[in-house]
């Protein structure tokens, strides 16, 4: 089975008043396609940073610092905006706990 998913020393932090928060640390990770793959924290561990992350969608003033994503074969951080538009929902998408 080939990797469909593969991250490789994300680092990604939020700039606040108080200064920078690193809210992704150096994560790196690999899915197979087909498979499984859960991602379990505390409140405010990054969980869902980092699937905006590879959704490259984290808002301002968020930011992703260095890493790679590669979904199929495809860089997602490298992307322009209507080729990611046609990835997210289709091929990709993130499913939250508290959907409402």
């Amino acid at each position: 089975m080939d990797v469909i998913l593969s991250i490789k020393d994300l680092v990604a932090e939020f700039v606040t008043p108080d200064g920078p928060v690193r809210a992704v640390n150096h994560v790196t990770l690999s899915l197979r396609r087909g498979g499984t793959l859960a991602i379990t924290g505390e409140s405010g561990s990054g969980k869902s940073t980092l699937g905006l992350c590879v959704l490259n969608l984290l808002p301002h003033p968020g930011q992703i610092l260095s890493g790679s994503i590669y979904f199929d074969g495809r860089n997602l951080l490298e992307m322009d905006q209507r080729n990611l538009r046609a990835v997210r929902g289709r091929d990709i998408a993130m499913v939250f706990q508290e959907p409402m």
